[in-house]
Protein backbone atom coordinates (compact mmCIF):
# COMPACT_ATOMS: atom_id res chain seq x y z
CA UNK A 1 0.00 0.00 0.00
CA UNK A 2 3.05 2.31 0.68
CA UNK A 3 4.74 1.46 -2.31
CA UNK A 4 1.30 2.19 -4.13
CA UNK A 5 1.14 5.69 -2.52
CA UNK A 6 4.59 6.42 -3.70
CA UNK A 7 3.87 5.28 -7.01
CA UNK A 8 1.41 7.73 -7.38
CA UNK A 9 3.21 11.25 -5.49
CA UNK A 10 5.94 9.88 -7.97
CA UNK A 11 3.08 10.07 -11.00
CA UNK A 12 1.84 13.58 -9.94
CA UNK A 13 5.10 15.41 -9.16
CA UNK A 14 6.12 14.07 -12.66
CA UNK A 15 2.98 14.85 -14.00
CA UNK A 16 3.50 18.36 -12.58
CA UNK A 17 6.85 18.98 -14.22
CA UNK A 18 5.54 18.42 -17.57
CA UNK A 19 2.57 21.26 -16.92
CA UNK A 20 5.45 23.39 -15.40
CA UNK A 21 7.76 22.98 -18.45
CA UNK A 22 4.69 23.31 -20.82
CA UNK A 23 3.94 26.79 -19.17
CA UNK A 24 7.55 27.96 -18.86
CA UNK A 25 8.30 26.78 -22.93
CA UNK A 26 4.33 28.29 -23.70
CA UNK A 27 6.02 32.22 -22.06
CA UNK A 28 9.25 31.54 -23.51
CA UNK A 29 8.18 31.58 -26.95
CA UNK A 30 10.85 30.82 -29.66
CA UNK A 31 11.36 32.94 -33.07
CA UNK A 32 9.18 30.98 -35.66
CA UNK A 33 11.02 29.68 -38.28
CA UNK A 34 10.54 28.43 -42.11
CA UNK A 35 12.61 26.38 -43.80
CA UNK A 36 12.33 26.20 -47.81
CA UNK A 37 14.14 23.14 -49.54
CA UNK A 38 14.77 22.64 -53.16
CA UNK A 39 13.89 19.20 -54.38
CA UNK A 40 16.83 16.48 -55.37
CA UNK A 41 18.50 15.56 -59.00
CA UNK A 42 15.37 14.86 -61.49
CA UNK A 43 15.70 12.24 -63.98
CA UNK A 44 14.90 14.82 -66.78
CA UNK A 45 17.60 16.85 -66.34
CA UNK A 46 20.27 14.03 -65.70
CA UNK A 47 18.84 12.18 -68.42
CA UNK A 48 16.49 14.39 -70.25
CA UNK A 49 13.67 13.36 -71.84
CA UNK A 50 14.09 10.61 -74.41
CA UNK A 51 14.96 8.41 -70.96
CA UNK A 52 11.27 7.94 -71.51
CA UNK A 53 11.21 6.42 -74.72
CA UNK A 54 14.60 4.83 -73.40
CA UNK A 55 13.40 3.12 -70.46
CA UNK A 56 9.83 2.09 -71.49
CA UNK A 57 8.48 -0.51 -74.36
CA UNK A 58 5.32 -0.47 -76.15
CA UNK A 59 3.30 -2.01 -73.35
CA UNK A 60 4.50 0.35 -70.44
CA UNK A 61 7.18 -1.97 -69.00
CA UNK A 62 9.87 0.09 -67.39
CA UNK A 63 13.49 -0.88 -67.27
CA UNK A 64 16.33 1.16 -65.38
CA UNK A 65 19.26 1.76 -68.07
CA UNK A 66 21.30 3.27 -65.62
CA UNK A 67 22.14 2.53 -62.21
CA UNK A 68 21.16 6.60 -61.26
CA UNK A 69 17.39 5.72 -62.53
CA UNK A 70 15.05 4.90 -60.48
CA UNK A 71 14.97 1.50 -59.38
CA UNK A 72 10.71 1.48 -59.61
CA UNK A 73 8.28 4.39 -60.35
CA UNK A 74 4.67 4.97 -58.66
CA UNK A 75 1.59 3.74 -60.66
CA UNK A 76 -0.44 6.66 -62.04
CA UNK A 77 -2.67 7.55 -64.41
CA UNK A 78 -1.35 8.58 -68.14
CA UNK A 79 1.57 6.41 -67.58
CA UNK A 80 4.10 6.80 -68.62
CA UNK A 81 3.90 10.61 -70.72
CA UNK A 82 2.35 11.77 -67.51
CA UNK A 83 6.09 11.27 -66.16
CA UNK A 84 7.49 14.10 -69.06
CA UNK A 85 6.70 17.00 -67.36
CA UNK A 86 6.17 16.08 -63.32
CA UNK A 87 9.58 13.54 -63.82
CA UNK A 88 10.61 11.63 -60.39
CA UNK A 89 14.25 12.00 -58.54
CA UNK A 90 17.12 9.95 -59.98
CA UNK A 91 18.45 7.38 -57.08
CA UNK A 92 21.37 10.03 -56.06
CA UNK A 93 18.04 12.96 -55.73
CA UNK A 94 16.63 10.39 -52.99
CA UNK A 95 20.18 10.34 -51.38
CA UNK A 96 20.27 13.85 -51.80
CA UNK A 97 17.12 14.30 -49.72
CA UNK A 98 18.10 11.68 -47.21
CA UNK A 99 21.52 13.65 -46.30
CA UNK A 100 19.46 16.85 -45.93
CA UNK A 101 17.00 15.46 -43.75
CA UNK A 102 20.21 14.28 -41.48
CA UNK A 103 21.09 17.84 -41.37
CA UNK A 104 17.79 19.41 -40.87
CA UNK A 105 17.50 16.89 -38.03
CA UNK A 106 20.97 17.25 -36.46
CA UNK A 107 20.71 20.87 -36.65
CA UNK A 108 17.87 20.89 -34.62
CA UNK A 109 16.66 23.32 -37.16
CA UNK A 110 12.86 23.23 -36.85
CA UNK A 111 10.46 22.98 -33.45
CA UNK A 112 9.91 19.01 -33.05
CA UNK A 113 6.85 20.25 -33.54
CA UNK A 114 6.38 21.71 -37.72
CA UNK A 115 4.30 21.16 -40.17
CA UNK A 116 5.26 20.10 -43.78
CA UNK A 117 3.61 21.79 -47.26
CA UNK A 118 5.32 20.62 -50.71
CA UNK A 119 4.33 21.31 -54.53
CA UNK A 120 2.69 18.33 -56.29
CA UNK A 121 5.90 17.67 -58.18
CA UNK A 122 6.42 14.34 -57.80
CA UNK A 123 10.10 15.50 -57.44
CA UNK A 124 9.19 17.25 -54.62
CA UNK A 125 6.77 14.89 -52.69
CA UNK A 126 9.68 12.53 -52.64
CA UNK A 127 12.02 14.73 -51.35
CA UNK A 128 10.45 15.57 -48.68
CA UNK A 129 9.37 12.33 -48.06
CA UNK A 130 12.63 11.04 -47.89
CA UNK A 131 14.14 14.19 -45.43
CA UNK A 132 11.43 13.23 -43.05
CA UNK A 133 12.60 9.58 -42.78
CA UNK A 134 15.49 10.87 -42.53
CA UNK A 135 14.30 12.70 -39.79
CA UNK A 136 12.70 9.42 -38.52
CA UNK A 137 9.17 11.68 -38.59
CA UNK A 138 7.18 9.54 -40.51
CA UNK A 139 4.33 11.01 -38.09
CA UNK A 140 4.53 14.28 -40.02
CA UNK A 141 2.43 13.92 -43.16
CA UNK A 142 2.47 15.88 -46.40
CA UNK A 143 0.09 18.57 -47.14
CA UNK A 144 0.36 18.95 -51.01
CA UNK A 145 0.09 22.77 -52.09
CA UNK A 146 0.05 23.52 -55.76
CA UNK A 147 0.65 27.20 -54.95
CA UNK A 148 4.14 25.94 -53.99
CA UNK A 149 5.00 25.33 -58.12
CA UNK A 150 7.36 26.86 -59.56
CA UNK A 151 7.33 29.67 -62.48
CA UNK A 152 4.73 28.70 -64.83
CA UNK A 153 6.69 30.48 -67.83
CA UNK A 154 9.55 28.50 -68.06
CA UNK A 155 10.46 27.15 -71.62
CA UNK A 156 8.86 23.20 -70.94
CA UNK A 157 5.90 24.32 -69.36
CA UNK A 158 4.79 26.39 -72.81
CA UNK A 159 2.31 26.17 -75.39
CA UNK A 160 0.28 23.54 -73.20
CA UNK A 161 3.11 21.61 -71.24
CA UNK A 162 1.72 22.31 -67.78
CA UNK A 163 2.45 19.35 -65.76
CA UNK A 164 -0.39 16.83 -64.98
CA UNK A 165 0.32 15.63 -61.64
CA UNK A 166 -0.28 12.63 -58.85
CA UNK A 167 -3.58 13.01 -57.38
CA UNK A 168 -3.43 12.92 -53.41
CA UNK A 169 -5.14 9.10 -54.04
CA UNK A 170 -2.65 8.05 -56.32
CA UNK A 171 0.45 9.64 -53.81
CA UNK A 172 -1.19 7.42 -50.56
CA UNK A 173 -1.64 4.28 -53.01
CA UNK A 174 2.48 5.01 -54.12
CA UNK A 175 2.97 4.92 -49.89
CA UNK A 176 3.58 8.56 -49.65
CA UNK A 177 1.71 9.94 -46.27
CA UNK A 178 -0.04 12.56 -47.54
CA UNK A 179 -2.87 14.41 -45.15
CA UNK A 180 -5.75 13.93 -46.94
CA UNK A 181 -7.40 16.18 -44.48
CA UNK A 182 -5.38 19.72 -45.97
CA UNK A 183 -7.56 21.88 -48.19
CA UNK A 184 -4.89 23.18 -50.34
CA UNK A 185 -5.11 27.09 -50.66
CA UNK A 186 -5.89 27.22 -54.36
CA UNK A 187 -6.06 23.92 -57.38
CA UNK A 188 -3.80 22.68 -59.51
CA UNK A 189 -6.35 24.00 -62.16
CA UNK A 190 -5.89 27.04 -60.58
CA UNK A 191 -2.49 27.71 -61.85
CA UNK A 192 -2.43 30.22 -64.68
CA UNK A 193 0.00 29.47 -67.55
CA UNK A 194 2.72 30.88 -68.59
CA UNK A 195 2.56 33.83 -65.31
CA UNK A 196 4.31 37.17 -65.37
CA UNK A 197 6.99 37.83 -62.85
CA UNK A 198 5.11 39.78 -60.70
CA UNK A 199 2.27 36.95 -60.74
CA UNK A 200 4.39 34.47 -59.33
CA UNK A 201 5.98 36.48 -56.96
CA UNK A 202 2.48 37.65 -56.20
CA UNK A 203 1.52 33.79 -55.68
CA UNK A 204 4.41 33.13 -53.78
CA UNK A 205 3.62 36.16 -51.27
CA UNK A 206 -0.01 35.01 -50.70
CA UNK A 207 0.57 31.37 -50.53
CA UNK A 208 3.27 32.06 -47.55
CA UNK A 209 1.00 34.10 -45.91
CA UNK A 210 -2.05 32.01 -46.44
CA UNK A 211 0.23 29.03 -44.47
CA UNK A 212 2.02 31.27 -41.55
CA UNK A 213 -1.76 32.40 -41.02
CA UNK A 214 -3.01 28.98 -40.85
CA UNK A 215 -0.62 27.34 -38.35
CA UNK A 216 1.41 28.59 -35.47
CA UNK A 217 3.82 25.85 -36.34
CA UNK A 218 7.24 25.99 -37.50
CA UNK A 219 7.18 25.02 -41.20
CA UNK A 220 8.86 23.28 -44.17
CA UNK A 221 8.60 23.95 -47.26
CA UNK A 222 9.48 21.25 -50.34
CA UNK A 223 9.49 22.74 -53.33
CA UNK A 224 11.76 24.70 -56.19
CA UNK A 225 14.74 26.71 -56.57
CA UNK A 226 12.28 29.25 -57.87
CA UNK A 227 10.37 29.04 -54.18
CA UNK A 228 13.71 29.53 -52.38
CA UNK A 229 13.84 33.23 -54.11
CA UNK A 230 10.53 34.29 -54.33
CA UNK A 231 9.05 32.97 -51.22
CA UNK A 232 12.20 35.02 -48.70
CA UNK A 233 11.98 37.65 -51.49
CA UNK A 234 8.16 38.49 -49.96
CA UNK A 235 8.86 37.76 -46.47
CA UNK A 236 11.73 40.13 -46.13
CA UNK A 237 9.83 42.58 -48.01
CA UNK A 238 12.41 42.91 -50.55
CA UNK A 239 10.97 44.13 -54.09
CA UNK A 240 10.65 41.14 -56.86
CA UNK A 241 13.65 41.07 -59.02
CA UNK A 242 13.43 41.28 -62.88
CA UNK A 243 13.24 37.65 -64.97
CA UNK A 244 16.95 38.04 -65.63
CA UNK A 245 17.60 38.70 -62.07
CA UNK A 246 15.61 36.03 -60.90
CA UNK A 247 17.06 33.26 -63.40
CA UNK A 248 20.48 34.14 -62.74
CA UNK A 249 19.92 33.61 -59.00
CA UNK A 250 17.82 30.74 -59.12
CA UNK A 251 20.77 29.08 -61.19
CA UNK A 252 22.97 29.34 -58.22
CA UNK A 253 20.38 27.20 -55.94
CA UNK A 254 21.35 23.36 -56.20
CA UNK A 255 19.62 20.17 -55.42
CA UNK A 256 18.26 20.37 -52.11
CA UNK A 257 19.64 23.64 -51.75
CA UNK A 258 18.34 25.09 -47.99
CA UNK A 259 17.07 28.44 -46.73
CA UNK A 260 16.26 28.98 -43.21
CA UNK A 261 14.43 32.15 -42.94
CA UNK A 262 13.33 33.21 -38.87
CA UNK A 263 11.02 35.71 -37.39
CA UNK A 264 12.35 38.02 -34.23
CA UNK A 265 9.07 37.91 -32.31
CA UNK A 266 9.55 41.76 -31.23
CA UNK A 267 10.24 43.12 -34.31
CA UNK A 268 8.21 40.66 -36.50
CA UNK A 269 10.88 41.07 -39.36
CA UNK A 270 12.07 38.02 -40.98
CA UNK A 271 15.86 37.07 -41.79
CA UNK A 272 17.54 34.42 -43.75
CA UNK A 273 20.07 32.83 -41.13
CA UNK A 274 23.41 31.25 -41.71
CA UNK A 275 23.98 27.42 -43.11
CA UNK A 276 26.66 25.47 -40.09
CA UNK A 277 28.98 24.30 -42.31
CA UNK A 278 28.67 20.95 -41.28
CA UNK A 279 25.11 21.13 -42.49
CA UNK A 280 26.23 21.72 -46.19
CA UNK A 281 25.63 19.30 -49.00
CA UNK A 282 28.51 19.34 -51.63
CA UNK A 283 29.13 16.89 -54.13
CA UNK A 284 30.47 16.38 -57.63
CA UNK A 285 28.57 15.12 -60.70
CA UNK A 286 29.68 11.84 -62.59
CA UNK A 287 29.40 11.08 -66.14
CA UNK A 288 29.24 7.83 -67.79
CA UNK A 289 32.08 6.30 -67.94
CA UNK A 290 33.56 2.57 -69.91
CA UNK A 291 36.72 1.64 -68.71
CA UNK A 292 36.94 -0.67 -71.88
CA UNK A 293 36.65 2.50 -74.02
CA UNK A 294 38.80 4.94 -72.00
CA UNK A 295 41.71 2.35 -71.08
CA UNK A 296 42.09 0.08 -73.98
Amino acid sequence: MYVKANLITLKVKRELKICLYRCICKKMKLNRRVSIVRHGERVDHRFQDVWIENCFDNEGNYTRRNLNQPEKLPNRHGYPQTFLRDTPLTEIGLLQATLRGQGIGAGNILAHDFQVFTSPSLRCVQTASNILAAMKRQDVKLCIEPCLFEWTKIKWYLNGNMPKWMTPQELIEAGFEVDQHYVPFISTGDLKEEETVKQYYDRSGQVINHLLKNTDKDILIVAHGFTLEAVSRNLMAKPSRSAEEMIEVVGKIPYCGILTLEQNNTSKKWDILPLDQQLQLKHASAHNFDAHETLC
